[in-house]
């Protein structure tokens, strides 16, 4: 046992002569998620996290015959999905800063889902089978400067020795929102679970 505490002390200890941090293992729990959106000039900072999921990076690859050798080449990287799972507070943090903002950029000429009731020329809600029916419920093509509701997400990796982590997000689009499920048995706290697709990532150390 002596043998084993000593190499984990000799691997992860004070190696780093100026540096009694150098290499600490970092912990999951010490992170920070801010959110740039194209409607606020500094970013929102979100404390009431669950967890998050940074994206998968794969390779596209491709398998080639020279003279009966194999040989792999590689095509493009390719970036997942970030999965964050907020709580759902009082203040409706969430819905008022995120996801409201975002479905108004988007859909129903600025209005949202939130606006639904009547349509341009018809006063009967649900008369969609009238060869006059028009609506702006649908899908609104915006401008190009709003194209991106949500253009940054950034997630901070803490660290002691500020040798922290950052991952940058770019161009990211809300593919799904998951609803918590409400139970009489169960005193958890409710929660949404997103999932954004970027469409470029960065990971550097911050110093």
């Amino acid at each position: 046992m002596s043998i084993l505490v000593n190499n984990a002390g000799r691997i992860y200890g004070s190696m780093e002569p100026g540096d009694s941090f150098f290499r600490v293992p970092r912990h999951k729990y010490n992170f920070q998620m801010a959110i740039i959106t194209v409607k606020d000039s500094s970013s929102i900072v979100f404390e009431t996290i669950r967890s998050v999921t940074l994206p998968d990076i794969t390779f596209d690859t491709q398998i080639l015959n020279q003279y009966n050798n194999k040989r792999v080449t590689q095509t493009k990287i390719n970036y997942g999905t970030c999965s964050v799972i907020f709580i759902d507070t009082n203040d409706n943090a969430f819905m008022n800063k995120i996801f409201t903002p975002y479905i108004r950029n988007y859909y129903h000429a600025g209005q949202g889902i939130d606006a639904l009731g009547t349509s341009d020329n018809s006063t009967q809600v649900n008369e969609t089978i009238v060869p006059s029916f028009q609506s702006r419920q649908g899908y609104t093509p915006t401008s190009t400067e709003n194209r991106y509701f949500l253009p940054e997400i950034l997630v901070y990796q803490f660290h002691p020795g500020e040798n922290g982590r950052q991952t940058r997000m770019f161009n990211n689009i809300i593919t799904n929102v998951s609803v918590d499920v409400l139970d009489y048995s169960d005193s958890s706290p409710c929660q949404f679970t997103v999932t954004f697709q970027p469409e470029r990532v960065e990971m550097f150390n911050k110093q």
